[in-house]
């Protein structure tokens, strides 16, 4: 299993002051999981992302892929796939609701209150505690089915998240691929 979970120690407690709740403590033991002391540019007018988040391989079985959830890494089983080609839980082939639900602990609780419907009809939501959700991407359409999604996620006092989630082969769930931040400076 390769994906990365980078959370340096100057990003979490920024965070967590913040009242977000990233932490590393429920990645799983037995993985590729590191941590770095990178730390951003200080005192220039744009700081460089601090990769948060990564999943390196998607050409692994489905069942080996580590899906992000609410700071949750853990794998899907067999039966969560079938039960979506059954037609059961049709959100998760939904990139807003991956990548903006999934990723709520990074923001607010609250945000799990946005309508995915809303962001189906535009590109920018501005949830009531004055987050701004932009969906970023553009021509991630592979024959008529979107396999990609970005979204740039900025949080008041906190700064801005990128947020990557594709489809690997083989299903129609999107899976979190990516989480970077840009902290505010």
């Amino acid at each position: 299993m390769k994906f990365k979970f980078v959370i340096p120690i100057l990003v979490t407690a920024s965070l967590l002051t913040a009242g977000c709740q990233a932490t590393t403590s429920s990645a799983p033991k037995k993985s590729n999981v590191t941590e770095s002391s990178a730390s951003p540019t200080v005192g220039t007018a744009k700081r460089n992302p601090i990769l948060l988040y990564s999943v390196v391989d998607l050409k692994i079985p489905l069942t080996s892929i580590p899906y992000y959830s609410r700071r949750e890494v853990s794998v899907l089983p067999e039966t969560t796939f079938k039960q979506y080609d059954e037609g059961h839980m049709p959100t998760l082939g939904d990139s807003f609701t991956c990548a903006v639900i999934k990723t709520s602990n990074l923001t607010s609780e609250d945000i799990v209150n946005v309508n995915p419907s809303e962001a189906k009809n535009t590109n920018t939501i501005t949830t009531k505690e004055g987050i701004l959700i932009k969906r970023i991407d553009k021509n991630t359409f592979i024959d008529g089915d979107e396999r990609k999604a970005e979204y740039d996620i900025t949080v008041p006092d906190v700064g801005e998240y990128l947020i990557s989630a594709e489809k690997p082969a083989g299903t129609d769930i999107f899976f979190i691929t990516k989480i970077s931040l840009v902290l505010q400076g």
